[in-house]
């Protein structure tokens, strides 16, 4: 008896989690749009269309952020597949002229975007993000002297909006605005966006309005 009756606890449990699986969109979408939200700097790196029903994709990083390798490679397959449905835009942190070859290596990243457009920024952030290509990158990126000005005016600018916002750590995403959920990997985002494209609530950035008894569960 109490081996059937532990088999069904289990059972129940179970039932309970595959509610919250990370493939579950509703349940996705609530947690996203009852989480935190932000105003990204109106100067932030941008690829891919311009389009205001797009879905835009914010990324808060850094060059020498080890994680975000993972999470930038997500979005540039996202940008690949959906061309015209996503937008994405960047905002650097950590950047310090004080901190000589470090800053060269922002400067010579955000010269790239500002030279040469979105596209090529990411394909190259994401060869430099490699481990093994970080050396080659350095001496290249800090002896690139392009758009110096502008380029500190921007990356000085994502500092003090992220000093502003108390925004002090990478990797982190937004959606729309909306604070990616911290409960759901990054990967789980390709299993979304099909949804997230379509879904009207989230594109015109509505407050959700919460039923108590759909978080009995939470």
């Amino acid at each position: 008896v109490k081996s059937t009756l532990k088999q069904k606890q289990k059972l129940k449990k179970d039932l309970l989690n595959s509610g919250k699986t990370a493939k579950d969109f509703d349940l996705f979408k609530l947690a996203l749009l009852h989480g935190q939200t932000n105003q990204f700097p109106t100067n932030s790196i941008k690829i891919g269309n311009s389009q205001q029903q797009a879905i835009t994709i914010s990324f808060v990083t850094n060059p020498f952020c080890s994680f975000c390798e993972s999470v930038i490679k997500i979005l540039a397959a996202l940008h690949n597949q959906y061309p015209e449905q996503v937008r994405i835009e960047v905002a650097m942190l950590g950047y310090d002229q004080k901190q000589v070859e470090a800053s060269k290596v922002y400067e010579g990243l955000v010269s790239i975007y500002l030279s040469h457009g979105g596209n090529a920024f990411i394909e190259t952030y994401l060869d430099f993000l490699k481990e093994e290509n970080q050396a080659k990158w350095q001496n290249q990126l800090i002896l690139n002297p392009d758009k110096g000005t502008e380029g500190q005016k921007l990356l000085s600018d994502h500092r003090d909006w992220s000093i502003i916002n108390r925004i002090n750590f990478t990797p982190m995403l937004f959606i729309n605005g909306y604070m990616y959920p911290r409960a759901y990997e990054y990967e789980n985002l390709k299993h979304f966006m099909p949804a997230l494209i379509e879904d009207k609530e989230i594109k015109g950035g509505d407050e959700i309005k919460i039923n108590k008894a759909e978080l009995v569960s939470y």
